[in-house]
């Protein structure tokens, strides 16, 4: 019988493998065989924790999207920055999440077309939704006629788009990592002006 501190370092390694392996191959392309292979630990142990390859690709995609929350809300939800500081933090936040797990964006948008239930119940993060903080708040009052939501799709959109088309604009304008590095770090700064520009009318 693992102790406890073995028991969590062995659980742990197997959710942190099966994360490599469903960003890799998608949920349908991933066998629990190649998350044994990855994790180094015998498919025994990976039923025993987790039951199923279902359910843990579900565990593995609720702690993407708790992820995604917990690094977007907090930003949202300060009461001291204007609407353009917390597009300029919430941007700076999303492109380091996507820098760091360039695989994540496509992932994500490819499961969760085929699975609404593969994320967190809605109702599990009700207080965590962006229409009850105060950056919703904020566009409500000082931007009556736009609709916030467009405003939050805009954002993470341009945000995570690169990511989703990196392949294709890379042969097409034959970016490298570097190129692609600073394409991003130029649109960390741009994005939050294009936001603020589309919520003024302005074009200038």
């Amino acid at each position: 019988m693992e102790n406890s501190k073995s028991s969590v370092s062995t659980e742990q390694s197997i959710k942190e493998a099966a994360k490599r392996v469903f960003l890799k191959k998608g949920f349908a392309g991933t066998k629990t065989r190649d998350i044994s292979e990855e994790s180094g630990e015998n498919l025994a142990l990976i039923n025993y924790y987790f039951r199923s390859k279902k359910n843990l690709f579900q565990i593995v995609m609720k702690e993407i999207f708790i992820e995604f929350l917990e690094s977007s809300i907090p930003v949202f939800n300060d009461t001291n920055t204007s609407i353009q500081q917390k597009l300029e933090s919430f941007v700076d936040r999303h492109l380091n999440l996507c820098l760091k797990q360039p695989d994540m964006p496509l992932f994500v948008v490819n499961e969760i077309n085929g699975n609404l239930d593969c994320i967190a119940d809605p109702e599990e993060q009700k207080n965590e939704r962006v229409e009850n903080t105060v950056f919703h708040q904020q566009l409500t009052s000082e931007y009556p006629e736009t609709n916030p939501e467009h405003v939050l799709l805009n954002t993470i959109g341009m945000t995570v788009y690169p990511f989703l088309g990196r392949a294709m604009m890379c042969g097409m304008q034959g970016a490298d990592d570097a190129k692609f590095l600073a394409f991003i770090e130029e649109r960390r700064k741009m994005i939050p002006i294009w936001i603020m520009r589309m919520l003024n009318g302005t074009s200038d």
